[in-house]
């Protein structure tokens, strides 16, 4: 089916590690990070990824 799953409510890296597990592609909370405009993401994406 091809279809790309998001885990909402991420509240802590074990939640993000066990929503990795189970094959989620995507997820969804303010311990990934707070609602922002858009020219902020990219920056914002490679200074999480970097850490993570």
């Amino acid at each position: 089916m091809n279809i790309k799953t998001i885990a909402e409510g991420v509240e802590n890296s074990e939640v993000l590690h066990l929503a990795t597990e189970i094959g989620c592609d995507f997820g969804q909370s303010f311990y990934i990070g707070k609602p922002m405009p858009a020219k902020n993401i990219l920056p914002w994406y490679r200074q999480w990824h970097a850490n993570t």
